[in-house]
Protein backbone atom coordinates (compact mmCIF):
# COMPACT_ATOMS: atom_id res chain seq x y z
CA UNK A 1 0.00 0.00 0.00
CA UNK A 2 1.44 3.37 -1.05
CA UNK A 3 2.06 6.26 1.30
CA UNK A 4 0.86 9.80 0.72
CA UNK A 5 1.77 12.86 2.72
CA UNK A 6 -0.77 15.62 3.26
CA UNK A 7 -1.01 19.05 4.87
CA UNK A 8 -4.16 20.17 6.72
CA UNK A 9 -4.86 23.50 8.46
CA UNK A 10 -8.08 24.00 10.41
CA UNK A 11 -9.83 27.26 9.50
CA UNK A 12 -11.30 29.43 12.24
CA UNK A 13 -13.98 32.09 11.76
CA UNK A 14 -15.14 31.03 8.29
CA UNK A 15 -18.43 30.36 6.56
CA UNK A 16 -19.25 28.43 3.39
CA UNK A 17 -18.60 31.44 1.12
CA UNK A 18 -14.89 30.82 1.75
CA UNK A 19 -15.13 27.80 -0.57
CA UNK A 20 -15.26 30.18 -3.53
CA UNK A 21 -11.80 31.60 -2.86
CA UNK A 22 -8.96 30.23 -5.00
CA UNK A 23 -5.88 30.00 -2.81
CA UNK A 24 -3.47 28.90 -5.54
CA UNK A 25 -0.36 26.70 -5.29
CA UNK A 26 -2.62 23.61 -5.07
CA UNK A 27 -4.04 24.63 -1.71
CA UNK A 28 -7.77 23.92 -1.48
CA UNK A 29 -10.50 24.77 1.02
CA UNK A 30 -12.79 21.93 2.05
CA UNK A 31 -15.95 21.82 4.15
CA UNK A 32 -17.12 19.00 6.44
CA UNK A 33 -20.35 18.36 8.30
CA UNK A 34 -20.12 18.73 12.06
CA UNK A 35 -19.81 15.00 12.78
CA UNK A 36 -17.17 14.52 10.06
CA UNK A 37 -15.22 17.48 11.37
CA UNK A 38 -15.30 16.11 14.93
CA UNK A 39 -14.02 12.75 13.66
CA UNK A 40 -11.23 14.48 11.71
CA UNK A 41 -10.06 16.50 14.71
CA UNK A 42 -10.08 13.34 16.83
CA UNK A 43 -7.77 11.65 14.29
CA UNK A 44 -5.54 14.71 14.06
CA UNK A 45 -5.21 14.80 17.85
CA UNK A 46 -4.25 11.15 18.16
CA UNK A 47 -7.64 9.78 19.19
CA UNK A 48 -8.48 12.41 21.82
CA UNK A 49 -12.20 13.13 21.72
CA UNK A 50 -13.07 16.78 21.11
CA UNK A 51 -16.46 18.25 21.95
CA UNK A 52 -18.65 20.37 19.73
CA UNK A 53 -18.69 23.02 22.43
CA UNK A 54 -14.88 23.22 22.44
CA UNK A 55 -14.67 23.63 18.65
CA UNK A 56 -17.42 26.25 18.73
CA UNK A 57 -15.54 28.15 21.42
CA UNK A 58 -12.50 28.35 19.14
CA UNK A 59 -14.67 29.30 16.13
CA UNK A 60 -13.64 26.16 14.24
CA UNK A 61 -17.26 25.17 13.78
CA UNK A 62 -19.68 27.59 12.17
CA UNK A 63 -22.55 27.77 14.65
CA UNK A 64 -25.20 28.66 12.05
CA UNK A 65 -24.17 26.26 9.29
CA UNK A 66 -22.85 23.51 11.62
CA UNK A 67 -19.88 23.05 9.30
CA UNK A 68 -16.13 22.96 9.74
CA UNK A 69 -13.56 24.17 7.24
CA UNK A 70 -9.97 23.29 6.47
CA UNK A 71 -7.16 24.01 4.02
CA UNK A 72 -5.53 20.98 2.41
CA UNK A 73 -2.62 20.32 0.08
CA UNK A 74 -0.66 17.24 -1.02
CA UNK A 75 2.94 17.49 0.16
CA UNK A 76 4.58 15.76 -2.85
CA UNK A 77 6.86 13.63 -0.71
CA UNK A 78 7.71 10.12 -1.86
CA UNK A 79 9.29 7.25 0.05
CA UNK A 80 12.14 7.47 -2.44
CA UNK A 81 12.82 11.06 -1.37
CA UNK A 82 13.16 9.93 2.22
CA UNK A 83 15.14 6.73 1.50
CA UNK A 84 17.59 8.67 -0.70
CA UNK A 85 18.94 10.51 2.32
CA UNK A 86 16.55 13.43 2.67
CA UNK A 87 14.92 13.02 6.06
CA UNK A 88 11.19 13.49 6.42
CA UNK A 89 11.55 16.44 8.79
CA UNK A 90 13.98 18.17 6.41
CA UNK A 91 11.45 17.72 3.62
CA UNK A 92 8.69 19.17 5.78
CA UNK A 93 10.87 22.18 6.59
CA UNK A 94 11.27 22.78 2.86
CA UNK A 95 7.51 22.52 2.38
CA UNK A 96 6.84 24.99 5.19
CA UNK A 97 9.32 27.51 3.87
CA UNK A 98 8.24 27.32 0.23
CA UNK A 99 4.52 26.65 0.40
CA UNK A 100 3.28 27.73 3.84
CA UNK A 101 5.40 30.81 4.50
CA UNK A 102 6.05 31.50 0.83
CA UNK A 103 2.44 31.24 -0.32
CA UNK A 104 -0.32 30.29 2.13
CA UNK A 105 0.54 32.79 4.87
CA UNK A 106 0.80 35.54 2.28
CA UNK A 107 -2.66 34.72 0.90
CA UNK A 108 -4.20 34.52 4.37
CA UNK A 109 -2.75 37.92 5.29
CA UNK A 110 -3.94 39.47 2.04
CA UNK A 111 -7.46 38.21 2.67
CA UNK A 112 -7.40 40.08 5.99
CA UNK A 113 -6.23 43.18 4.15
CA UNK A 114 -8.89 42.84 1.47
CA UNK A 115 -11.80 43.00 3.92
CA UNK A 116 -12.78 42.54 7.56
CA UNK A 117 -13.16 39.07 9.00
CA UNK A 118 -11.00 37.30 11.56
CA UNK A 119 -9.96 34.37 9.35
CA UNK A 120 -7.19 32.27 10.88
CA UNK A 121 -5.48 28.88 10.62
CA UNK A 122 -3.57 28.51 13.89
CA UNK A 123 -3.53 24.67 14.00
CA UNK A 124 -1.68 22.87 11.20
CA UNK A 125 -0.98 19.16 10.69
CA UNK A 126 1.35 17.07 8.55
CA UNK A 127 -0.05 13.62 7.86
CA UNK A 128 1.04 10.24 6.59
CA UNK A 129 -1.85 8.55 4.79
CA UNK A 130 -1.93 4.81 4.04
CA UNK A 131 -5.34 4.05 2.59
CA UNK A 132 -7.83 4.82 5.36
CA UNK A 133 -5.13 5.01 8.01
CA UNK A 134 -4.12 8.57 8.86
CA UNK A 135 -1.14 9.26 11.11
CA UNK A 136 0.03 12.67 12.26
CA UNK A 137 3.81 12.87 12.26
CA UNK A 138 4.13 16.60 12.91
CA UNK A 139 1.98 19.59 13.83
CA UNK A 140 2.25 23.26 14.70
CA UNK A 141 -0.05 25.21 17.00
CA UNK A 142 -0.29 28.84 17.91
CA UNK A 143 -1.45 29.60 21.44
CA UNK A 144 -5.17 28.92 21.49
CA UNK A 145 -6.94 32.20 20.93
CA UNK A 146 -10.21 33.45 19.57
CA UNK A 147 -9.68 35.95 16.74
CA UNK A 148 -11.27 39.31 17.49
CA UNK A 149 -13.69 40.11 14.68
CA UNK A 150 -16.61 38.77 12.66
CA UNK A 151 -16.60 35.63 10.56
CA UNK A 152 -14.93 35.96 7.19
CA UNK A 153 -17.58 35.99 4.49
CA UNK A 154 -17.22 36.99 0.87
CA UNK A 155 -20.13 37.54 -1.49
CA UNK A 156 -20.31 36.96 -5.24
CA UNK A 157 -19.90 40.66 -6.02
CA UNK A 158 -16.59 40.76 -4.10
CA UNK A 159 -15.10 37.55 -5.47
CA UNK A 160 -13.50 38.85 -8.68
CA UNK A 161 -12.02 41.84 -6.86
CA UNK A 162 -10.66 39.54 -4.16
CA UNK A 163 -8.89 37.27 -6.65
CA UNK A 164 -7.47 40.27 -8.47
CA UNK A 165 -6.28 41.72 -5.15
CA UNK A 166 -4.53 38.45 -4.26
CA UNK A 167 -2.82 38.42 -7.64
CA UNK A 168 -1.51 42.00 -7.82
CA UNK A 169 -0.67 42.83 -4.19
CA UNK A 170 2.88 41.95 -3.24
CA UNK A 171 3.97 41.02 0.27
CA UNK A 172 6.05 41.85 2.17
CA UNK A 173 5.62 45.55 1.48
CA UNK A 174 8.80 47.25 0.28
CA UNK A 175 8.10 50.44 2.22
CA UNK A 176 9.17 49.91 5.85
CA UNK A 177 6.45 52.17 7.28
CA UNK A 178 3.76 50.31 5.34
CA UNK A 179 5.11 46.95 6.53
CA UNK A 180 5.15 48.16 10.15
CA UNK A 181 1.55 49.35 9.91
CA UNK A 182 0.41 46.07 8.36
CA UNK A 183 2.22 43.98 10.99
CA UNK A 184 0.41 45.91 13.71
CA UNK A 185 -2.92 45.49 11.93
CA UNK A 186 -2.38 41.72 11.84
CA UNK A 187 -1.41 41.77 15.51
CA UNK A 188 -4.78 43.32 16.33
CA UNK A 189 -6.42 40.01 15.37
CA UNK A 190 -4.22 37.95 17.67
CA UNK A 191 -5.61 39.00 21.02
CA UNK A 192 -9.12 38.64 22.43
CA UNK A 193 -8.55 41.84 24.42
CA UNK A 194 -10.15 44.85 22.64
CA UNK A 195 -7.86 47.33 24.40
CA UNK A 196 -4.69 45.60 23.21
CA UNK A 197 -6.12 45.27 19.70
CA UNK A 198 -6.98 48.96 19.77
CA UNK A 199 -3.45 49.93 20.82
CA UNK A 200 -1.93 47.76 18.07
CA UNK A 201 -4.09 49.58 15.55
CA UNK A 202 -3.14 53.00 16.92
CA UNK A 203 0.50 51.99 16.47
CA UNK A 204 -0.35 51.18 12.86
CA UNK A 205 -1.99 54.59 12.42
CA UNK A 206 1.05 56.35 13.88
CA UNK A 207 3.39 54.38 11.60
CA UNK A 208 1.47 55.71 8.60
CA UNK A 209 0.64 59.27 9.55
CA UNK A 210 3.19 60.74 11.95
CA UNK A 211 6.59 62.32 11.63
CA UNK A 212 8.95 63.50 14.33
CA UNK A 213 8.08 66.71 16.17
CA UNK A 214 4.42 66.67 15.16
CA UNK A 215 1.43 67.03 17.47
CA UNK A 216 0.18 63.48 17.18
CA UNK A 217 -3.59 63.63 17.60
CA UNK A 218 -4.08 66.46 15.12
CA UNK A 219 -1.62 65.21 12.47
CA UNK A 220 -2.89 61.63 12.62
CA UNK A 221 -6.54 62.67 12.43
CA UNK A 222 -6.00 65.19 9.66
CA UNK A 223 -3.79 62.95 7.51
CA UNK A 224 -6.19 60.00 7.73
CA UNK A 225 -9.13 62.27 6.88
CA UNK A 226 -7.37 63.79 3.87
CA UNK A 227 -6.20 60.41 2.58
CA UNK A 228 -9.57 58.64 2.78
CA UNK A 229 -12.22 61.37 2.55
CA UNK A 230 -13.88 61.74 -0.84
CA UNK A 231 -15.40 65.15 -0.07
CA UNK A 232 -15.42 67.82 2.63
CA UNK A 233 -18.20 66.26 4.73
CA UNK A 234 -16.71 62.75 4.67
CA UNK A 235 -13.23 64.08 5.51
CA UNK A 236 -14.64 66.13 8.39
CA UNK A 237 -16.41 63.06 9.75
CA UNK A 238 -13.26 60.94 9.46
CA UNK A 239 -11.28 63.64 11.28
CA UNK A 240 -13.77 63.65 14.16
CA UNK A 241 -13.78 59.82 14.42
CA UNK A 242 -10.01 59.51 14.35
CA UNK A 243 -9.58 62.31 16.87
CA UNK A 244 -11.94 60.49 19.27
CA UNK A 245 -9.92 57.29 18.83
CA UNK A 246 -6.75 59.18 19.64
CA UNK A 247 -8.29 60.52 22.85
CA UNK A 248 -9.14 56.95 23.85
CA UNK A 249 -5.60 55.88 23.02
CA UNK A 250 -4.12 58.61 25.21
CA UNK A 251 -6.32 57.69 28.17
CA UNK A 252 -5.50 53.97 27.77
CA UNK A 253 -1.77 54.66 27.70
CA UNK A 254 -1.58 57.43 30.31
CA UNK A 255 -4.47 56.43 32.55
CA UNK A 256 -7.31 58.53 33.87
CA UNK A 257 -7.54 60.94 36.77
CA UNK A 258 -9.33 60.07 39.99
CA UNK A 259 -12.58 61.70 38.90
CA UNK A 260 -12.62 60.30 35.36
CA UNK A 261 -14.39 57.12 34.34
CA UNK A 262 -12.28 54.20 33.17
CA UNK A 263 -12.04 54.24 29.39
CA UNK A 264 -13.77 51.38 27.59
CA UNK A 265 -12.88 50.13 24.14
CA UNK A 266 -15.65 48.22 22.40
CA UNK A 267 -15.35 45.65 19.64
CA UNK A 268 -17.06 48.20 17.38
CA UNK A 269 -14.22 50.64 18.14
CA UNK A 270 -11.69 48.00 17.10
CA UNK A 271 -13.53 47.16 13.87
CA UNK A 272 -13.94 50.79 12.88
CA UNK A 273 -10.33 51.70 13.63
CA UNK A 274 -9.17 48.62 11.74
CA UNK A 275 -11.22 49.83 8.76
CA UNK A 276 -9.25 53.10 8.81
CA UNK A 277 -5.95 51.21 8.97
CA UNK A 278 -6.92 48.71 6.27
CA UNK A 279 -8.19 51.29 3.78
CA UNK A 280 -5.22 53.57 4.43
CA UNK A 281 -2.72 50.77 3.76
CA UNK A 282 -4.47 49.83 0.52
CA UNK A 283 -4.66 53.43 -0.68
CA UNK A 284 -1.01 54.16 0.14
CA UNK A 285 0.02 50.94 -1.60
CA UNK A 286 -1.97 52.01 -4.65
CA UNK A 287 -0.20 55.39 -4.65
CA UNK A 288 3.25 53.70 -4.47
CA UNK A 289 4.61 56.63 -2.49
CA UNK A 290 7.32 57.13 0.12
CA UNK A 291 6.35 58.28 3.61
CA UNK A 292 8.01 61.64 3.07
CA UNK A 293 6.15 62.26 -0.20
CA UNK A 294 2.91 61.01 1.33
CA UNK A 295 3.14 63.59 4.09
CA UNK A 296 4.01 66.35 1.63
CA UNK A 297 0.94 65.47 -0.42
CA UNK A 298 -1.37 65.30 2.61
CA UNK A 299 0.00 68.53 4.09
CA UNK A 300 -0.60 70.42 0.84
CA UNK A 301 -4.15 69.07 0.41
CA UNK A 302 -7.42 69.98 2.08
CA UNK A 303 -10.36 67.85 3.11
CA UNK A 304 -11.83 66.10 0.07
CA UNK A 305 -9.33 67.73 -2.32
CA UNK A 306 -6.11 65.73 -2.29
CA UNK A 307 -4.28 64.81 -5.47
CA UNK A 308 -3.88 61.36 -7.07
CA UNK A 309 -7.34 59.95 -6.49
Amino acid sequence: MGVEYKFIALLANADSSILNIRLGDRFAIEMLDESEFLDLVKKLEGGITTSTHFLLSLNYLNENERKGFMITRPMDISENDISNGQGLLDTVDEFRLKHEEGHLNRVMNLLLLFKEGALAAPDRYYLEVRGKNVKRFMSSHETQWIPLGPKYSINDAELESAHNFLEVTQLPFKQAYLKLAFDNMLESYRTPNPELSFLSLMMAVEALFTRQNQELSYSVSRNAAVLLGEDLNESSGFFTEMNSFYKKRSRLVHGVTKNEKRIRVSEDDVLRLRWFVRESIKEIYRLKISKNNLHKMLTSSGFGSRESR
